[in-house]
């Protein structure tokens, strides 16, 4: 996003830090997790922009409750088209990932691919994605206290930030091609099912999968 653009089109102030959520508001993306989180951090100069299509409408209305609390918390629900996609990403210092669960996340791809760095759980697949902390920061699965700390470090170090923005871009390089990631992820969960990936496309996550869109894990 071009300079100032961000402060005229979102309303952020030109040296505040992004953090973005970004895909389907569900319950399993712990994004309640994430606003306790937020809304404990002492910095005033943190925005945290939440946009997605709204699955479960209780996580949705705890997105409104919490940002018509907090000024620094901006709620855009509903589709993101794909070329808005990018200007969010753009506009954002740090992608957050709140979810606990071991699962190659689609959102977590793109920040990279897009040079944004990332704050997630730390579990196997997220570790292994951002090279340790190399292109993130990492946090206790389900605890809102060292997320809160993450969050706090993102924030405090915005030189680092730009550095690891630049490392995502390298670890996305080294990445397959996602419908490669997809076919995986749909081997993995068909085995766990006890069920044959074969004549099972049509309804396996890689047909479902898709990196345009908010329809991200």
């Amino acid at each position: 996003m071009a300079p100032g653009a961000r402060d005229q089109e979102l309303g952020i102030a030109p040296d505040a830090f992004v953090f973005l959520c970004f895909g389907t508001v569900r319950t399993d993306k712990d994004i309640v997790l994430l606003l306790e989180a937020f809304q404990t951090l002492p910095r005033r100069n943190a925005v945290l922009i939440v946009a997605g299509q709204v699955r479960h409408g209780e996580v949705g209305a705890r997105i409104a409750e919490a940002a018509a609390a907090d000024s620094r918390i901006r709620w855009r629900p509903g589709f993101v088209r794909n070329e808005r996609v990018a200007e969010l990403f753009g506009a954002a210092d740090a992608a957050v990932l709140a979810r606990s669960e071991t699962w190659t996340s689609a959102s977590l791809i793109l920040a990279l691919s897009l040079g944004v760095p990332v704050v997630a759980a730390r579990i196997g697949s997220h570790e292994e994605l951002l090279g340790e902390e190399r292109a993130g920061w990492l946090f206790e699965p389900g605890d809102v206290e060292s997320l809160r700390h993450a969050l706090e470090r993102a924030v405090g170090g915005a030189a680092l930030a730009r550095v690891k923005g630049e490392a995502a871009v390298a670890q996305a390089a080294r990445l397959p091609p996602w419908s490669e990631v997809a076919e995986r992820m749909a081997g993995v969960m068909w085995t766990a099912a006890g069920e044959s990936v074969e004549g099972h496309s049509a309804r396996s996550p890689a047909g479902r999968a898709s990196h345009h869109g908010d329809g991200l894990s």
